[in-house]
């Protein structure tokens, strides 16, 4: 089994249609429309990348260093 680096499972995921089919540039109207409440993407010279969800392990040393930057600040 290959393992991959913890930092390249926060690279944003391209969503992608057939090879074969022409697309076109999303607007950034259009993908206001499109994007619906907790889903995460990112709109870049008219491509949507879709954020991957986050881990339990993530969420926590988040909340982690959350609790600790409040304390400190």
């Amino acid at each position: 089994m290959r393992r991959v680096p913890c930092h390249a499972q926060a690279v944003p995921t391209r969503v992608t249609a057939a090879a074969d089919l022409e697309r076109k540039p999303f607007a950034a109207e259009g993908f206001l429309e499109w994007l619906e409440p907790g889903t995460f993407a990112d709109l870049i010279d008219g491509e949507v990348f879709r954020h991957s969800p986050v881990s339990v392990r993530h969420a926590d040393l988040l909340n982690f260093l959350d609790g600790v930057a409040r304390q400190s600040g």
